[in-house]
């Protein structure tokens, strides 16, 4: 017999013969009560078609939170070995990831504090983490990224379940979490497309091959894809320069080895190994960088990297309003796309 569907969480406590405040708990996931209670109440949940009203939920989370002042609050958990606090210069990407995200967040309503996990004697392991965080009433954290690609947050012993959470850009592979990103994907695509537009033929990709990983190898993934559909007389092998990296020395063999007729590149440093060696950009080769970052006059892909600051705040608002907490079953990835900076390191496109 199919069973009456109820709308509150009061039928709901009912059925399971307990309290509404342990009915709230288990469907949120929370460890406040044990795992067999949590898993039997939220079958009842599914068996009787109850679903939480993400409006209201949210709206009650907001008084709660308004009252002890937390919610104005986002956490930003960073890794770097010198927490942003103490910086005396801006370093772009990061620079401008976090401005854009302190510009949304203040659209918004919220102020973002940062809490570092790395960096001297005020950095948090998990347990001291959650504590601040539930102490200042704090339910929403975004993930920064920073520090080596390899190097994990230090929070095995932090508990999501009361937390909304993000991530921007890709980075602590074990983190399985919504995340935003830029889509050099397609960034390498326009690139290409705009070094064809100009009647270049032989394009090679000269980059640090440890970087691709963290860009999901959006760089190589893309640029092999596009190099399979060209004569093989055109195509520009990868550098083998070593342990992967992109050193002066292996970037001017691989360039007077195979002279490609265009570069692209996501470090400004071939500009000045070519120099050296007295070759002229844009008139003996073209250079296109991914992404050109704070360089007005070179041409490539503009990241819109605070744009992507700003987009990871939108994804915590709306995990904030639906209040979704703990980390997805599915985590999705928001891509923002990038544009085409004119610059003076490629030939105008053919007529």
């Amino acid at each position: 017999m199919k069973k009456k569907k109820i709308s509150s969480m009061a039928e709901l406590a009912k059925i399971a013969k307990c309290s509404v405040m342990t009915v709230s708990y288990a469907l949120r996931g929370s460890h406040e009560v044990s795992e067999e209670t949590r898993l039997r109440i939220q079958k009842l949940a599914h068996e009787y078609g109850y679903r939480k009203n993400p409006f209201v939920s949210a709206l009650i989370t907001n008084r709660r939170s308004k009252r002890s002042g937390g919610l104005d609050v986002i956490g930003l958990i960073t890794k770097f070995d010198v927490p942003m606090s103490q910086w005396k210069e801006r370093q772009h990407f990061y620079s401008d990831l976090y401005e854009g995200m302190v510009e949304r967040a203040a659209e918004l309503g919220f102020r973002i504090d940062e809490f570092p996990t790395y960096g001297g004697e005020n950095a948090l392991n998990g347990r001291q983490l959650n504590r601040v965080l539930a102490t200042r009433g704090i339910r929403g954290v975004i993930l920064m990224p920073g520090g080596e690609y390899n190097r994990n947050f230090p929070l095995d012993d932090f508990d999501y379940s009361d937390f909304s959470v993000v991530a921007a850009a890709f980075h602590a592979r074990q983190m399985h979490i919504h995340r935003t990103a830029t889509d050099y994907s397609g960034g390498i695509e326009l690139c290409l497309q705009e070094a064809s537009k100009r009647g270049y033929k032989r394009i090679g990709l000269a980059m640090d091959q440890s970087l691709d990983p963290s860009l999901r190898y959006g760089f190589s993934g893309r640029f092999l894809a596009w190099q399979a559909g060209q004569l093989k007389k055109n195509c520009v092998p990868l550098i083998a320069g070593r342990a992967g990296g992109l050193y002066r020395d292996s970037f001017l063999a691989w360039y007077q080895k195979h002279k490609p007729d265009c570069i692209l590149s996501p470090s400004v440093s071939p500009l000045r190994w070519l120099e050296g060696i007295d070759v002229v950009v844009p008139r003996d080769v073209g250079c296109i960088f991914v992404p050109v970052r704070d360089h007005p006059h070179l041409s490539g892909f503009d990241a819109r990297t605070h744009v992507v600051g700003r987009t990871t705040v939108n994804l915590l608002a709306r995990e904030l309003f639906l209040n979704n907490t703990g980390l997805p079953e599915y985590p999705e990835v928001v891509m923002v796309s990038g544009q085409w900076q004119e610059g003076n390191t490629v030939a105008l496109p053919v007529a």
